[in-house]
C-alpha cells in the first residue's frame, strides 16, 4: 500500500473541540516528536514538491516562503475537494526501542493562517490514537468532534492535550482544510508533557514465561524501568513461592537515575512449574509502587516427561448412519510441565469428537470421552493424539464401523433354543477371547438379548491385563426407557461324568445405586423334553449396593445332591430398565465346573459371638485358616453394620494360610454386628459373623426372668434378622425365614453360645 492510498484509508475519523485553545496547565514538554514539523524540508515527485514525512491529498500543496513563522518555508495547502477538503497527515510513533507508555500525557500544537476562507469553516482536526493501524476511540470529544476553526489573515494557533490509552501503538495527526479554503500551515508539534509528580513506569508490563532445564539459567530480556521526581532510591525485589528460583540483575535504583535496564535469571532447582513476583518500591514515596508477574517451567533431563495411553489399540466404535457411539480412553501422564492436550488428526474431520482437548497433566488414568458421530455408512479410521511441551507424542488408532440408517436395530448376540449336545465335564472360562467393549462371542456359551437390542459385551480392564465378561442396561443415546433382560448361559455341562460338581464364578458391580432396578441372578437350566427349565440359584448374595461397588466376590456352589439334569446350563441373567438413568455394570469372571483343583479356604470357626463388658477390650483367641491351592495371597477385610469397633491383628494373609485375631472395643452399650472376609482369587469367600454383645455389669441384663434365655438369629453377614426371650427348655421355635444360612446364639446367666443353621425351603 502506498502513502496516498494508506493516507485516504485512515483519514475522515477525528474531529477537534475549539475550546481547547489554551495549554491545560503550566507543564513543560519534552523532546519533539513529529517529523519536519516545520515544514522545512521538501521533496519532488510526479505529484510535485511536497513536505517530507507528511501525507497530502484532495488539495494543491506548495511551498510557503512568505508566510512563514519562522525557518524559511512553510505549507500553504488549498483545497480542491467539492466534499471531503483537503487532507493533511502523519502518524507518530515513539522513537524505537521505546513505546507509548498508558496514561502519559502528549500536547499537540498545530499554527496556521487562514489566506482564503470559507465562512470561517476552514479547518477541521480529525486524530486518532492508533493500536495496530485499528483507531481508538479513546479522547473522541477532544480528537474528533467534526468542529471548524480559522484564523483569516493572522497566524492562530490550537493547542490540546490528550493521554495514552491503553494498548496504543501510534498516534494518527490528522486534519483537512475545507472545500475552496487556502491555508498556511507552519511550526506543528508533538512532545510528551513533562509532569512533576513522582512516577514509575516499568516496561514491558508483562514477562513471557522462562523456559529451560533444572540448574540451567535463563535470562529474560531487557526491562526498561523509568523513574521522574522520585525523592528517593527504588527498592527491587524478588517475592512469592519460589522466589529463589529467580534473581534480578539489579537491587536498587539510586535517586535521581531515570532509566534503569534489568534483566531477570531463572534457575530451576527442580521441576515443574514456578512463579514469583517481581516488585517496585519507594519507600520515599509510598504511592509509587508495581509489580510485573514472574513464571517459569523447568523440565528434567534425567525425568523426562511421558504420555502413557492406557486403552489398548484401536477402539472399535459401531453406530447407525446419523446415530453415536461414545468410548472412554484413559490417558497416564508424569513430569509434565506443560498442559497435556488431546487433538484428532485431519482424516474424516467430523467424525469422531472428543470431549475435550485440555486434559490435567500428572495424574493416572484420566478418561477422555471419544464420541463416533457418522453422517453416513461406512468404515472410518482416525488417531487421537496425546502431546505435550518436550514429551513424545503417543497416538490411538479409532476406527468406526457405520450401519444404513433407518429399519430395525439388529440384535446383538445369539438366539434361543439351548443345544444340550456335546456336554463339557470341565469347564474353566477366564474370557480372555474377549474383545473390549463389543458384543461377547465364547465358543459353547449362548449371549442372549432376551428383550430388548442389547447382549452381554466383552470388558479389559486396562493395564491388569483382566478381560471378563459385561452387562449394563446403560445407553447414551436412548430416548425415553424400554426393558431388558440380558442372558450368559454356559456350554451344555455334563454332571454325571464330572469329577466335581462345584460350581464357581466372580462377579463384580459398579455404579451400583440404592433401590436400583437393575439385578443379577444365577439361573439353572435344563432341556428337558425339549422345553427350557430354568429356576434361580438361591442363597448368591449379588453385589447390590453401592457400598459394594468395585468389590470382587468368589462364589462356589455345590451341586452336589441336588434335583440337577444329567446335562444342564447355568446362566447370568441381568434384568434391567435401559436407558440413561440405569448406570449398573456387573463384571463375570473365572466361570468353572468340574474342577478338582479348586482353593480352598477352612477357618477354624464360623462365627465369633461373645458378651462383653462395656468399657473393656477383648481380643479373640488365634483363628486359623487352612488354605489349599491357593496362587494368590489371602486378604482380610471387615463389613457389616459395626465394623468401626472391631480391628483385624493382620489385613493379609500368604497363600499357606495363617492366623489371625480380632479384637473388640467400644463405649457404645448393646449388639455390635460386623463380619470378617476372608477372600483369595479362585477360592470362595468366606464370611464369619462377629456378634458382640457390650453390656454393663450383668451380661444377661435384657433377659425378661431368670431361667429365661435370649435368641438371637443373624444373616451370613453379620445383621440381626430376629430376636426373642424364651423359656429355658430343650427346644425353641424359630420364626419365619427366607432359605439361607444363618447364625443362632442362644444368651443365658451362664454365657452364650452360637451355632450355624441352614434354612432349606420356605
Amino acid at each position: 500500500m502506498n502513502k496516498q492510498h494508506l493516507f485516504k484509508a485512515l483519514i475522515g475519523t477525528i474531529g477537534f473541540t475549539a475550546a481547547m485553545t489554551q495549554p491545560l496547565s503550566a507543564t513543560t514538554a519534552t523532546e519533539e516528536l513529529l517529523w519536519n514539523p516545520g515544514f522545512e524540508n521538501w521533496q519532488n515527485s510526479i505529484l510535485g514538491s511536497t513536505p517530507e514525512d507528511w501525507e497530502t491529498a484532495l488539495g494543491e500543496s506548495s511551498q510557503e516562503t512568505t508566510l512563514v513563522l519562522s525557518g524559511e518555508y512553510a505549507l500553504r495547502l488549498t483545497s480542491q475537494s467539492s466534499q471531503l477538503g483537503g487532507k493533511l497527515q502523519q502518524e507518530v510513533r515513539p522513537a524505537l526501542p521505546e513505546t507509548f507508555i498508558p496514561g502519559d500525557q502528549y500536547e499537540l500544537t498545530i499554527q496556521y493562517y487562514t489566506v482564503t476562507s470559507n465562512g470561517g469553516n476552514d479547518i477541521c482536526l480529525n486524530s486518532y490514537w492508533s493500536q495496530g493501524g485499528t483507531p481508538m476511540e479513546h479522547d473522541k470529544e477532544l480528537l474528533d468532534n467534526g468542529t471548524f476553526f480559522s484564523s483569516p489573515q493572522a497566524w492562530g494557533k490550537q493547542t490540546i492535550q490528550t493521554t495514552v490509552p491503553e494498548g496504543a501503538t501510534s498516534f494518527y495527526l490528522s486534519l483537512k482544510v475545507s472545500e475552496g479554503s487556502t491555508v498556511v500551515f507552519d511550526d506543528f508539534s508533538f512532545k510528551k508533557v513533562a509532569s512533576t509528580e513522582p512516577t514509575l513506569q516499568v516496561q514491558p508490563s508483562s514477562i513471557p514465561e522462562l523456559k529451560t532445564q533444572i540448574n540451567t539459567p535463563v535470562q529474560s530480556g531487557d526491562i526498561l524501568v523509568r523513574t521522574e521526581n522520585l525523592p528517593g532510591p527504588v527498592n527491587i525485589e524478588i517475592t512469592g513461592a519460589d522466589r529463589d528460583m529467580f534473581s534480578v540483575s539489579a537491587n536498587q535504583i539510586a535517586e535521581g537515575e531515570t532509566e534503569t535496564i534489568l534483566q531477570i535469571t531463572y534457575q530451576p532447582t527442580k521441576a515443574g512449574s514456578h512463579s514469583a513476583v517481581l516488585t517496585f518500591d519507594c519507600p520515599a514515596a509510598p504511592e509509587v509502587f508495581t509489580s510485573i508477574q514472574l513464571n517459569g517451567k523447568a523440565t528434567d533431563p534425567a525425568n523426562p516427561p511421558v504420555i502413557t495411553v492406557n486403552t489398548p489399540s484401536p477402539v472399535t466404535f459401531h453406530a447407525p448412519a446419523g446415530g453415536t457411539d461414545t468410548q472412554t480412553i484413559s490417558v497416564s501422564s508424569r513430569n509434565i510441565s506443560e498442559y497435556l492436550w488431546a487433538k484428532v488428526t485431519d482424516t474424516n474431520v467430523g467424525v469422531f469428537h472428543l470431549s475435550t482437548t485440555l486434559l490435567p497433566e500428572n495424574q493416572e488414568n484420566v478418561e477422555l470421552e471419544v464420541t463416533f458421530a457418522p453422517k453416513e455408512s461406512g468404515t472410518f479410521h482416525q488417531r487421537i493424539e496425546f502431546y505435550s511441551e518436550n514429551a513424545q507424542s503417543v497416538f490411538i488408532d479409532l476406527t468406526g464401523i457405520a450401519t444404513e440408517a433407518g429399519g430395525e436395530e439388529e440384535t446383538e448376540g445369539d438366539r434361543l433354543p439351548l443345544d444340550p449336545s456335546n456336554p463339557v465335564s470341565l469347564l474353566d472360562e477366564h474370557f480372555d477371547e474377549a474383545s473390549h467393549n463389543l458384543p461377547l462371542s465364547i465358543k459353547g456359551w449362548k449371549n442372549i438379548a432376551v428383550e430388548g437390542k442389547r447382549a452381554w459385551w466383552g470388558y479389559d480392564f486396562t493395564g491388569d491385563n483382566e478381560k471378563t465378561a459385561k452387562v449394563t442396561a446403560y445407553d447414551s443415546q436412548a430416548i425415553g426407557t424400554y426393558p431388558t433382560e440380558m442372558w450368559l448361559v454356559t456350554p451344555p455341562l455334563d454332571f454325571l461324568n464330572a469329577q466335581s460338581k462345584i460350581f464357581t464364578f466372580r462377579v463384580m458391580g459398579d455404579l451400583l445405586l440404592e433401590g436400583q432396578d437393575a439385578s443379577l441372578e444365577v439361573y439353572y437350566m435344563d432341556m428337558a423334553d425339549g422345553t427350557l427349565f430354568r429356576s434361580p440359584v438361591e442363597g448368591i448374595a449379588i453385589p447390590s449396593i453401592p457400598d459394594e461397588n468395585g468389590e470382587w466376590r468368589e462364589f462356589h456352589i455345590n451341586l452336589e445332591g441336588q434335583n440337577i439334569a444329567d446335562v444342564f446350563f447355568m446362566a447370568f441373567c441381568f434384568t434391567a430398565t435401559g436407558g440413561r438413568e440405569n448406570s449398573a455394570v456387573y463384571y463375570i469372571d473365572d466361570v468353572s465346573f468340574g474342577r478338582t483343583d479348586l482353593p480352598t479356604l477352612t477357618p477354624s470357626i464360623t462365627v465369633l459371638a461373645e458378651e462383653v463388658m462395656l468399657g473393656e477390650t477383648y481380643t479373640s483367641p488365634d483363628i486359623t485358616i487352612t488354605a489349599r491351592n491357593l496362587t494368590e495371597p489371602i486378604a482380610l477385610t471387615l463389613g457389616g453394620a459395626n465394623p468401626s469397633a472391631f480391628e483385624l491383628s493382620t489385613e493379609g494373609l500368604p497363600a499357606t494360610g495363617g492366623s489371625f485375631n480380632v479384637t473388640f472395643s467400644s463405649e457404645q452399650e448393646g449388639v455390635h454386628e460386623a463380619y470378617v472376609k476372608i477372600a483369595s482369587r479362585g477360592a470362595a469367600d468366606v464370611y464369619i459373623p462377629l456378634v458382640f454383645n457390650n453390656q454393663k455389669g450383668s451380661a444377661i441384663e435384657i433377659i425378661a426372668a431368670e431361667g429365661d434365655k435370649r435368641v438371637a438369629v443373624y444373616d451370613y453377614s453379620g445383621k440381626l434378622v430376629q430376636e426373642w426371650i424364651e423359656t429355658c427348655n430343650e427346644t425353641w421355635h424359630l420364626p419365619h425365614l427366607p432359605k439361607g444360612i444363618y447364625i443362632l446364639q442362644e444368651t443365658n446367666a451362664k454365657g452364650s453360645t452360637a451355632r450355624k443353621i441352614f434354612i432349606t425351603q420356605e
